[in-house]
């Protein structure tokens, strides 16, 4: 869904106008003048802020950040690139987290392929189940997780955490440019998915907008791609009328839209 918006500004003409508008303008100024409290800084009265800890204990999750279109979820760690190093007798994987609370941190593997020798900054720490998957307890902060698998021969997947976004794959020392890596979160490691039959690249697209009137004027615009093929970039084109300046996407894939309203 995409939001646009647009709007004119006022000019005020009698002198009356213009020393209100003065005014307003000095006021504005003096108050921002003032120095502005520290971010979580909270102005309460000298008696109750030694109960400012016992007011907040329980909640635990008020350093986590949250998505911009839910503020009831939050994210209590976020994982950088997953980099895999996989081979016939063995294979690796290093992972960065942030944690902004203690919580549980998922790992790649399970069943078959259990993470083995996994250290946290340098330092070894115990792998155990965690809902089904292997996982680390951390406490807040900026950690570095290597882990490793021991295996007769490579596995057919390997089960990688939903929290991933970003893969990087070197099967028997050569770069993999696109992993098979599929909705179920499974990383194939002995499909190529160069030979498997897939339906020939297609892409048709259906535009419904709307616009609402009031101040400032609003253009709500969905767009609906029907795609099938293999994994690719496309370049949708002007998706925004002259004029009007993006305010908002929502999209459950990613989305990119230059300055002059194109989509990719």
């Amino acid at each position: 869904m995409l939001s646009a918006a647009v709007g004119a500004a006022g000019i005020m003409k009698t002198s009356r106008g213009v020393s209100r508008l003065l005014g307003l303008m000095m006021c504005v100024t003096a108050a921002m003048a003032e120095p502005l409290p520290a971010e979580g800084e909270q102005e309460l009265p000298d008696p109750l802020k030694e109960w400012a800890g016992w007011a907040t204990w329980d909640e635990r999750d008020r350093d986590c950040p949250t998505p911009f279109n839910d503020p009831k979820t939050v994210r209590r760690f976020w994982p950088s690139k997953l980099v895999l190093q996989v081979d016939r007798a063995a294979g690796s994987f290093t992972l960065g987290v942030t944690t902004f609370r203690e919580t549980w941190v998922p790992l790649p593997g399970g069943g078959e392929a259990w993470p083995v020798g996994v250290t946290v900054n340098g330092t070894p720490l115990p792998v155990v189940a965690h809902k089904g998957t292997p996982a680390l307890k951390l406490t807040a902060g900026t950690h570095e997780i290597q882990g490793a698998w021991r295996w007769s021969e490579i596995p057919q997947r390997i089960a990688l955490p939903a929290e991933i976004g970003i893969l990087s794959l070197t099967l028997e020392g050569r770069p993999v440019e696109a992993p098979v890596w599929d909705a179920k979160g499974f990383l194939w490691l002995k499909r190529d998915a160069v030979s498997e039959e897939v339906d020939k690249d297609f892409l048709a697209v259906k535009l419904h907008a709307v616009i609402e009137d009031g101040i400032p004027l609003w253009l709500r615009t969905e767009l609906e791609l029907l795609v099938s093929g293999k994994s690719r970039e496309e370049e949708i084109g002007a998706i925004l009328p002259q004029g009007w300046k993006l305010a908002a996407v929502e999209s459950p894939i990613p989305v990119a839209v230059d300055e002059a309203g194109r989509m990719k």
